[in-house]
């Protein structure tokens, strides 16, 4: 039975979904030629929508071909979206046209006339200061039994040499639904990138133009059999580079392990013969040698989860948060650990060793902290449809700037901005593989806190 929490659990699902399509999105370049092969409107939309507005701020000239929905449909969505639609379409920015206007002129279809149709398209965007030409179009109107409408494979596969020819981009929607497995499998030759099920994947049954418009069995057994080779060498060469990594990080590890504690040892033998300025500074050597011990057991954990397979569970939450709680309680007797929700049953879906992300972010929270007496706050509350928040708030000053804009994205990491914090990478990838996000903000009236979304579910299995 579908019921009202199901649906929202599927929605937050959906929307975690959405933002790594839309960011795979923005990745696409000129000469782009994908297929979009959907099952519900939610899918297409959720798909085409952001790929305009990529376009739209990208001062690329865009045209969205409607069929399968009204275009009231499609100016809803993109508005729901953020787009102002009407300002792009006063300014010609965008257009929304139907298939009489592009595939179906005259009414009949014919690829020469509509490869021409984009031709004109792409030079007057160009002649206008546009820097490319972004279309979608629904193809469902091949459906309608026009004149010619048999030319579609044909013409998607001529697509692929006018892209590569011309600055334009495109995404060709297809409906699940409504075409048959037949045609859908032509489709899935003739476009070297598809957009199914939230991902944007390179497509490796692509065929490239002159051998899909002019078949021949030989070069059809050689491109298979070369497909097959290269997969397994990609297969052979990532287990490769693991290997080669595992062994590295190891090595490293435990040289930087034992050289470190030799240092620490005759620092504090210095430590114990010195006195004033040289003391203090004998002592900062033993200091940093515990951090960067501290550092090769993080790089070891975090080998650990990235190498690991793993699965999301339900779990309940609050009983998760109150056995990690009590831990913390013995370790740090001098600290606060406090825990509250408003209701005892709150399940989220967690991945493995989720409760390692709990502890390194509750371990962040009382070594950052500089007050007398370090309090930490953690609540577990129901946010939005479907999703479930859990915060950790504490009365210190919280994590650096730049720690926070490399985990959220907001800065590329490059050799001067990096951020330092492994403990915080560690936390990121498990919220992540959780299908959730890692939040960060400033408390009222002070101090940070930081938030885990993850997704609801309905019942816990026992993983504490």
């Amino acid at each position: 039975m579908d019921t009202a929490s199901d649906r929202e659990d599927i929605e937050f699902l959906r929307r975690q979904d959405k933002l790594a399509l839309i960011e795979a999105l923005r990745s696409l370049e000129t000469h782009d030629h994908l297929a979009l092969i959907y099952k519900t409107r939610e899918e297409q939309f959720d798909a085409a929508i952001p790929f305009i507005a990529t376009g739209l701020a990208h001062n690329e000239k865009c045209i969205y071909i409607t069929d399968d929905n009204a275009a009231e449909d499609v100016i809803e969505a993109a508005s729901t979206y953020g787009i102002d639609v009407q300002d792009a379409l006063a300014t010609g920015d965008l257009e929304i046209a139907d298939p009489s206007e592009t595939y179906l002129q005259g009414g009949y279809f014919d690829p020469d006339e509509m490869v021409e149709f984009l031709h004109e398209a792409v030079e007057k965007a160009k002649a206008a200061g546009y820097s490319a030409l972004r279309a979608t179009g629904e193809m469902t109107w091949q459906l309608g039994g026009d004149p010619g409408t048999d030319a579609l494979l044909e013409y998607e596969a001529r697509l692929n040499d006018f892209l590569d020819a011309h600055d334009c981009l495109a995404i060709c929607q297809y409906n699940y639904e409504r075409f048959s497995p037949e045609v859908l499998r032509e489709v899935i030759r003739t476009h070297p990138d598809l957009v199914y099920g939230y991902t944007v994947a390179e497509n490796f049954y692509y065929v490239p133009p002159d051998e899909y418009l002019d078949p021949d069995a030989e070069a059809d057994l050689e491109r298979w059999l070369t497909n097959i080779a290269e997969r397994e060498r990609m297969k052979r060469d990532l287990q490769n580079r693991e290997d080669q990594l595992d062994i590295l990080t190891t090595v490293l590890r435990h040289r930087l392990r034992n050289d470190t504690n030799l240092i620490q040892g005759l620092a504090e033998e210095l430590e114990e013969t010195l006195s004033g300025e040289e003391r203090e500074r004998a002592a900062k050597i033993v200091d940093v040698g515990n951090e960067l011990i501290d550092l090769c057991e993080k790089a070891g954990t975090a080998e650990q989860i990235i190498q690991a397979q793993s699965s999301v569970t339900p779990t309940d939450l609050p009983r998760l948060v109150e056995t990690h709680l009590d831990a913390f309680r013995s370790r740090y007797p001098d600290s606060t650990f406090r825990f509250e929700t408003e209701v005892e049953d709150v399940c989220a879906l967690c991945a493995d060793q989720f409760g390692t992300a709990l502890d390194e972010l509750i371990e962040n929270t009382v070594k950052l902290n500089r007050k007398e007496t370090c309090e930490v706050e953690v609540t577990v509350t129901r946010r939005e449809p479907g999703a479930v928040d859990l915060d950790i708030a504490d009365n210190g000053q919280g994590i650096s700037e730049m720690d926070v804009k490399t985990l959220t994205g907001e800065r590329e990491i490059d050799p001067l901005y990096h951020g330092s914090r492994v403990d915080l990478w560690i936390a990121h990838w498990l919220v992540t593989r959780s299908r959730g996000e890692l939040r960060f903000r400033e408390n009222d009236p002070h101090g940070p806190i930081v938030t885990i979304r993850l997704p609801q579910a309905e019942s816990a299995v026992d993983s504490v």
